[in-house]
């Protein structure tokens, strides 16, 4: 026999709750809700009650929300006497709303492929043009004056610099191409990891009333909302 108002398990023969104190009317309400817990296969592993259970995947899903937002920007410029003018036109964007409990319940992120920096590549790119239009140059050089000998110190500064920027722009690219290996060998390794988590996290339920969650094919095993992607992240649970 079960408390309706708690879900504290009693004694057949209990008059009031353990728990909460609420006076248990000759059984009838218990009883009602023994037969709850019997057509019920999954209840709160803590109250004992399925009456606040709700899926953690249907909470997400109805608590966060798309809406557009439109917002005034001021635009200025001169016109032909000279004059500062200005003009205001609507610009919109979308705004995502979530509540905290679903932003606690959130599912675990799917791996994503880290970017290699944009600055470095911008980088390895002038290095490489660089380099090369540096070394065209002094070698065009070289075949104009017709006389191998008699290179100068000009040169041969110019063509040790235009060296200097290709071989940074071929470190620059082979560190592109091991981060790009490193990467896809990361993925590789962590994308199956998420999908059982996800899997895990499909099956989760959250009681309202005693604010944990727990996993609908084993609801010994429960957690806190906020360490909710930690525990989809350890399915060999005891």
């Amino acid at each position: 026999m079960y408390c309706s108002n708690c879900g504290q398990e009693l004694n057949t023969n209990a008059r009031f709750c353990s728990r909460c104190g609420a006076k248990i009317q000759n059984g009838t309400s218990n009883a009602h809700q023994d037969r709850k817990h019997e057509q019920t296969s999954i209840v709160c592993p803590k109250c004992k009650l399925h009456d606040k259970m709700e899926k953690v995947t249907s909470i997400v899903k109805s608590q966060t929300r798309t809406r557009e937002q439109t917002e005034w920007v001021n635009e200025y410029y001169v016109d032909k006497n000279g004059k500062e003018q200005s003009y205001s036109y609507p610009r919109s964007y979308d705004v995502v709303e979530i509540t905290d409990l679903a932003k606690r319940l959130y599912p675990p992120p799917k791996p994503q492929v880290k970017k290699f920096s944009g600055c470095l590549l911008i980088l390895g790119i002038m290095g490489l043009c660089s380099g090369l239009l540096g070394g065209a140059l002094v070698l065009l050089n070289i075949i104009i004056r017709n006389n191998y000998s008699d290179i100068g110190i000009e040169l041969v500064g110019a063509a040790a610099g235009a060296l200097f920027w290709l071989v940074v722009g071929i470190l620059v690219f082979w560190a592109k191409n091991n981060q790009d290996k490193n990467e896809a060998r990361r993925i590789a390794r962590e994308k199956p990891l998420w999908e059982d988590a996800m899997r895990i996290w499909n099956r989760l339920y959250y009681c309202h009333r005693d604010d944990i969650v727990f996993d609908g094919d084993d609801i010994k095993n429960t957690c806190q909302p906020q360490d909710v992607i930690k525990f989809c992240y350890q399915p060999k649970r005891s």
